[in-house]
């Protein structure tokens, strides 16, 4: 009986063929064989030293099982033609500041290659994607290029979608453009079809782009109605269709919501570019700007008080205080004329709590950074920038409560100045006797 159970089964087995699944089953069965990009290796920062922008960049190569194809003719054909025909590849590129960069990278994606000059030779890729904006003057710009399938073109429209919907950074304009190429050099009727299909996620997700631009590869004639549609949804409307109030509330939840980086990035776009705030004041009146004011006073604030909040990590405190984002000096966005226009001025000034306050966060950040400088001329300069704060603060009538926090920090400062002369004299002298002998 059991033999008989056992032929049966065998029987049924030998008549079973791969071919008897339907056609999309198999393509996902090739699809998570032959790309599987479910766990991804980690990519240590080291793997790019000379370019830290990469390094989020999964590299998703390692879950392989190429055996399937070796099954027939048939089967290799077959999974030949979906993972090409049906995946697809997309070159994204983009040439942004490093904050930016860092956030429209795909970094829960498989990436197949990050090399551009190997990319460029590469004929598979159906469509070439490149983001880029006018950056802030006082950002470095970087490059990525990245290769990934047209399968994983949905998930990465959705995360661009939530980089450029943001507030309105109107120190900034963002582009976009999208190149597309004939699948297989093959003219039939089904290259409309597949175009459709890959712009069909950016239509789902992304909006807030300022310039938008879809062309061809190899004069290659696209549907005017389709580009039309495209460049017109992502197009981002005019700023002055924003409400101020709306904006800063939008503002606010943003820095609240994500940390204050990209917040103030944004907020430096704003502040340096005075064609806007005329049409600001008009359209939310000076109460707005005064707001506003108070958001910047805020975030400059949230600076100074993250940095003393990760005093424990040296190598986080130094990073931070040597980002170009820091470099920003928040002391002369309150007070120079030349970097906040007049109208601000004219609508909001700091009083003398807050200048009181943040010239004692001034203090404390030239503190950390005498303590952690290496070279000694250096760390006694920041001493100095940090009791000439400390002198600043007690001219501007400081909170009762605060006056015992500057007096506190100026024996700290002091005791380490000190301590740093006393070194500096062993020093020299263990020295010169070591040279005497």
């Amino acid at each position: 009986m059991i033999k008989e159970e056992t032929k049966a089964m065998a029987n049924n087995m030998a008549a079973f063929s791969f071919f008897s699944f339907p056609p999309e089953i198999r393509h996902l069965i090739y699809e998570w064989m032959l790309c599987d990009f479910t766990a991804p290796r980690k990519v240590d920062p080291a793997t790019f030293p000379d370019d830290m922008v990469r390094a989020p960049l999964k590299l998703g190569l390692e879950n392989l099982s190429p055996a399937i194809l070796r099954t027939s003719r048939q089967v290799h054909a077959e999974a030949t033609a979906a993972m090409v025909r049906r995946c697809r590849f997309v070159h994204i590129s983009a040439i942004l500041d490093y904050w930016s960069i860092r956030s429209i990278v795909p970094r829960n994606l498989g990436v197949l290659c990050t090399e551009r000059d190997l990319i460029q030779r590469f004929r598979g890729c159906v469509m070439a994607l490149h983001v880029g904006s006018t950056a802030s003057p006082y950002s470095r710009e970087h490059r990525i290029d990245c290769l990934i399938l047209g399968r994983d073109l949905d998930a990465y429209c959705r995360s661009l979608g939530s980089w450029v919907d943001v507030p309105p950074d109107f120190g900034r304009r963002t582009s976009l453009t999208l190149e597309l190429g004939n699948p297989l050099n093959d003219p039939g009727p089904h290259v409309e079809f597949v175009h459709k299909a890959l712009l069909r996620p950016f239509l789902k997700w992304v909006r807030g782009i300022e310039r938008v631009e879809v062309r061809s590869r190899d004069q290659l004639a696209l549907p005017k109605a389709l580009v039309r549609d495209v460049e017109t949804t992502l197009a981002r409307p005019r700023w002055e269709d924003f409400d101020p109030a709306q904006l800063l509330c939008q503002f606010r939840n943003l820095y609240l919501r994500s940390g204050f980086w990209s917040v103030v990035e944004q907020a430096k776009d704003i502040a340096r570019d005075p064609q806007l705030w005329p049409r600001l004041k008009e359209l939310g009146g000076p109460g707005f700007l005064g707001k506003f004011g108070d958001f910047l006073f805020e975030i400059f604030i949230g600076q100074t008080v993250s940095i003393a909040e990760r005093g424990g990590d040296k190598e986080c405190v130094m990073s931070l205080l040597g980002s170009d984002l820091f470099t920003f000096k928040a002391l002369r966005v309150l007070q120079d004329i030349g970097t906040i226009p007049n109208i601000i001025r004219a609508s909001w000034e700091p009083n003398s709590a807050q200048l009181a306050e943040l010239y004692f966060r001034k203090a404390n950040v030239c503190h950390f950074r005498s303590i952690w400088q290496e070279d000694p001329e250096t760390s006694f300069d920041c001493m100095r920038q940090a009791l000439v704060a400390i002198t600043e603060a007690t001219k501007y009538q400081p909170r009762f409560e605060l006056i015992p926090k500057l007096q506190e920090l100026k024996k700290s400062i002091r005791d380490d100045a000190l301590k740093a002369v006393g070194d500096r004299l062993n020093f020299r002298g263990k020295y010169s006797l070591k040279n005497t002998r």
